[in-house]
């Protein structure tokens, strides 16, 4: 609980994954649970995976960050 955040986690391309990687390499802040789960349930954006795609002229990154 003490490491729920709002921070926002990226994903990149990583050489040898089908699908993007999260960069967890984030600064975390202790919050009130509570008011981050409220915070993430009004706030929810849903891609599925099958939506996810490359436009074209996207790096790889040699290794997960």
């Amino acid at each position: 609980m003490c490491s729920a955040d709002v921070a926002i986690i990226t994903y990149d391309w990583v050489d040898g994954h089908e699908e993007p990687y999260p960069d967890f390499n984030t600064k975390h802040q202790c919050r009130n649970f509570e008011s981050v789960l409220k915070w993430g349930r009004e706030h929810l954006v849903n891609v599925p995976v099958s939506q996810l795609g490359r436009i074209g002229d996207e790096v790889d990154l040699m290794e997960v960050p």
